[in-house]
């Protein structure tokens, strides 16, 4: 999956508290096993890091790890 820039843009400033955050880049973790998990990245700047994970219902990922459609679904 393809990450707006503009969105991880906007999650970078939320966690360096909206100042500039100087250079920064973004790294795929993994390819995600439960279909939950929609991605896993790993951001990176001067001084920091963080995992940013994209949750939604996905229809791919192994069998075993389907996510549900009714909000009370186990997983």
């Amino acid at each position: 999956m393809v990450v707006d820039p503009g969105e991880l843009a906007a999650v970078v400033r939320s966690i360096t508290g909206g100042t500039d955050p100087g250079p920064w880049s973004c790294q795929e973790i993994h390819d995600a096993v439960p279909s939950a998990t929609i991605g896993l990245w790993r951001i990176r700047g001067g001084g920091w890091s963080v995992v940013l994970k994209v949750v939604g219902l996905g229809t791919g990922g192994h069998p075993a790890w389907r996510a549900g459609a009714d909000v009370g679904h186990w997983y």
